[in-house]
């Protein structure tokens, strides 16, 4: 039977391992994707390199950007700098943030519209003005109050020009050559794939508990699986900085570290659940040591009592003086006999030695075992 237990556990572990692995996998995108993940994403790089290429030259969707910022008045020299201001990029990230949803999850979308351009142009461009004066950046003295009201005025032209460039998502997911892996995607992220996942878990982490009960052993098998399931995403996240040295692109770069980095906290976190299952093993061995010491030692070894010695006190008997009755003489010739009084003899009992004792056939006085006759009435010992 514990052969038996030790080929079920083995076998189970085998497929547990790379169930966590992929596990870990996929916790780690689900992050990456969430409104959070893509905020941060948004955070690690800088959004004028969608526009420019590595080389420094404008991409296709860049140049139309350009032209249409150029022809609003903005100074083409000040654009880099725009694009990548704080404004700009919490606002693109809004956006970015509903298309991941949409994508990932199917849900709502709110397109970038026209208006929404307008609205962020007028109510930012005077801080965002603000700013790469005091930064001084290159063309900064291009940035005048002409300028601006320039920009202002042509806003909606501004607004509906970088509209049309936009990406159609809706379109591209109903649509496109994209549609049939997006919604692989929408099926792998759903919450249903979620569950499907931690019950496998559960399930086969079950299995190794109820093959493992004896000894909390159970604790020893999981926090092991755990442990080696999460080793491989640890030691790679620790190598970050070898596997991005090649990668010229810094946006490309932050976002391979991002996503190690996302991956390497959970693969820690299934770390140090195993190491804690091995240290409750250890531990409720220890109480379950201590708890059967303590019994045992309650119980106690049967007592042996030593009989005690009895110790027979020594009384001495002093039979009491007794006055012998008158013999009636029977018949003319009896004898007379005198009365004589009869003092009796102390008698020393022997300790641990029990006597027999008679009694005399006469009177009833009790006789010693070696006594001839009756020291009360004389009567001979029959």
């Amino acid at each position: 039977m514990k052969i038996f237990k030790g080929i079920m556990s083995s076998l189970i572990t085998v497929i547990l391992i790379p169930i966590i692995i992929i596990f870990i996998t996929y916790l780690a995108t689900r992050s990456i994707v969430s409104k959070q993940g893509v905020n941060d994403l948004f955070n690690k790089f800088n959004l004028s390199e969608i526009l420019i290429d590595k080389n420094g030259d404008y991409t296709t969707f860049g140049n139309n950007i350009k032209d249409e910022l150029v022809k609003s008045g903005v100074p083409e020299d000040v654009i880099e700098e725009i694009v990548d201001s704080e404004q700009v990029t919490e606002f693109i990230s809004e956006y970015a943030v509903d298309a991941v949803n949409y994508i990932v999850y199917d849900a709502d979308l709110n397109n970038l519209k026209a208006d929404d351009i307008s609205k962020f142009v007028n109510n930012n461009i005077d801080e965002i003005f603000d700013e790469l004066k005091e930064k001084e950046v290159e063309g900064y003295e291009q940035l005048t109050d002409d300028r601006k009201e320039e920009i202002k005025a042509q806003v909606d032209e501004l607004a509906k020009g970088i509209e049309k460039h936009l990406p159609d998502i809706q379109k591209m997911v109903d649509d496109s050559d994209l549609s049939l892996p997006i919604k692989i995607i929408r099926v792998v992220f759903s919450n249903t794939m979620l569950m499907v996942f931690v019950l496998l878990i559960t399930v086969l982490a079950l299995l190794i508990v109820l093959l493992n009960l004896k000894k909390y052993s159970y604790g020893i098998w999981l926090g092991v699986i755990c442990m080696v399931a999460a080793l491989p995403f640890i030691i790679i996240a620790n190598l970050k900085i070898a596997i991005t040295s090649d990668v010229e692109v810094k946006a490309v770069k932050d976002i391979i570290k991002y996503i190690l980095g996302k991956t390497a906290s959970w693969a820690y976190l299934f770390f140090f659940i195993g190491i804690g299952l091995i240290l409750f093993t250890i531990i409720m061995r220890l109480i379950t040591k201590a708890v059967k010491k303590n019994k045992n030692n309650a119980i106690g070894e049967p007592i042996v009592e030593t009989p005690a010695v009895e110790v027979t006190p020594v009384v001495e008997d002093i039979a009491p003086v007794e006055v012998a009755p008158a013999v009636e003489p029977v018949g003319e010739d009896a004898p007379v006999v005198e009365e004589v009084p009869v003092e009796s003899t102390p008698t020393i009992s022997e300790p641990a030695v029990e006597k027999e004792y008679s009694y005399c056939a006469q009177c009833g006085s009790k006789m010693e075992p070696n006594q001839k006759f009756c020291y009360n009435c004389g009567t001979a010992k029959e």
